[in-house]
């Protein structure tokens, strides 16, 4: 099977099917979150905004836990069965959201699939490069493109569903099944990368020396203040959109669920074309031009309220997710492409792994700063952390260069 110029095997099917089965179990928390926490006596409409953010923030705490070990046993078993049990944690933590009687009892099963989460974000992109060692930035980004599908699958059914008296707890079992099934699959032995088994099985000594490498570079810490940036960016729309239209607004769970579907929607597309023409030695370019064009869009979100006519600002809110989601959708993974090719002598596999202990955290920053912000001033306002962390990525950003040959990538 080809999409472009990029040849897929079975590997590559079922490792897009866990992207897609992931991004449906991030979104559906979203998706769901108004009625969840109706059914937990914690309406959100009478603040506790906070409360809601916090649960993303416990569930990336998790997910950085498991993916500083995710190297580690990576390393010790290999990817594709780090991987199988990290999608199996991720279902069955999902799924179990559907039986939590309390709020607490949310965090702990959020906090078991937040393991499963981290495993999968750590390693599912470094084992596509492994499987595609050549021109891997195009084979990253419709990789990629598959967590905006799975979005848009999971947006669908949660618009969908309501609109034939199906309650919240129907998605969240379809998430959860998705997300096992690949799980199943990634056992067995055809999903072993080129590179996945190494000659010698890594030590815990030589997997920390690679990570202390990395660590001490200063540069390595310009790219992660880039990707915490980015992760509050991003999640910032995606986390509370639906929730702050049904809530500012009164618009139904369908109309909500369509505004987060248009958004990734754009999203899918944009990964598929960045996939699809992008060369490699575009990389920076592609990046600082995104990152201009949405520092400039993304201040429009809270401006536009200033409209009086409720049906043309949801109309242009609209129209702002799909050009705002087309933007920033290859930010993650070029970033972290982008860093391996600045720093050419270090190991790009750990260097993945914890460029996302970045972007995890300030995803749950997002969700958490966004509903303490909601409750003090409105979750209006509270948009502009988005352009705000964007602009700090892009000034990050701007200085970086690849280095003329390897041996200049060691600062």
């Amino acid at each position: 099977m080809r999409i472009g110029k990029q040849s897929l095997d079975k590997r590559d099917l079922i490792t897009y099917w866990s992207f897609c089965a992931y991004a449906c179990c991030t979104v559906v928390l979203p998706l769901v979150l108004v009625e969840l926490f109706k059914s937990l006596n914690f309406p959100l409409d009478c603040g506790n905004k906070g409360a809601a953010g916090f649960l993303q923030m416990a569930l990336s705490i998790f997910m950085v836990f498991s993916m500083l070990a995710c190297g580690f046993c990576a390393g010790r078993w290999g990817k594709a069965r780090s991987l199988a049990v990290a999608n199996i944690l991720l279902g069955v933590g999902i799924m179990a959201l559907a039986f939590c009687p309390n709020y607490w009892m949310v965090v702990i099963v959020l906090a078991i699939a937040g393991l499963g989460e981290g495993f999968l974000e750590g390693l599912l992109t470094p084992y596509v490069q492994d499987c595609h060692p050549v021109e891997s930035t195009g084979y990253l980004n419709i990789a990629q493109a598959f967590s905006p599908g799975g979005m848009l699958f999971m947006v669908g059914v949660t618009a969908i569903l309501p609109l034939f008296g199906i309650g919240w707890k129907v998605p969240i079992f379809i998430a959860g099944g998705l997300a096992i099934i690949p799980g199943i699959l990634f056992f067995f032995p055809f999903m072993q990368a080129k590179r996945d088994v190494p000659e010698e099985i890594l030590s815990f000594s030589t997997v920390a020396k690679q990570s202390a490498d990395i660590l001490k570079r200063i540069k390595f810490w310009v790219f992660f203040l880039a990707m915490f940036c980015e992760g509050i960016g991003e999640f910032c729309i995606t986390f509370w959109i639906a929730g702050y239209l049904q809530l500012e607004y009164g618009v139904s769970e369908t109309v909500a669920s369509l505004a987060l579907g248009v958004w990734t929607f754009f999203m899918f597309l944009s990964r598929l074309a960045v996939g699809y023409w992008m060369k490699q030695e575009h990389l920076r370019k592609t990046l600082i031009t995104l990152a201009v064009l949405t520092v400039i869009v993304t201040p429009l979100f809270p401006l536009v309220t200033l409209i009086s006519n409720v049906k043309i600002v949801i109309a242009i809110i609209f129209v702002l997710l799909a050009v705002t989601g087309s933007l920033i959708a290859p930010f993650w993974v070029s970033i972290q492409s982008f860093c391996t090719e600045c720093m050419p002598k270090q190991d790009a596999t750990m260097i993945f792994i914890l460029l996302s202990c970045a972007g995890i955290p300030g995803m749950g920053a997002a969700a958490w700063m966004m509903g303490v912000l909601g409750d003090a001033i409105g979750l209006t306002l509270a948009f502009l952390l988005a352009p705000v962390s964007y602009f700090i990525m892009l000034l990050v950003l701007l200085p970086q260069r690849k280095p003329e040959n390897k041996s200049d990538g060691n600062n």
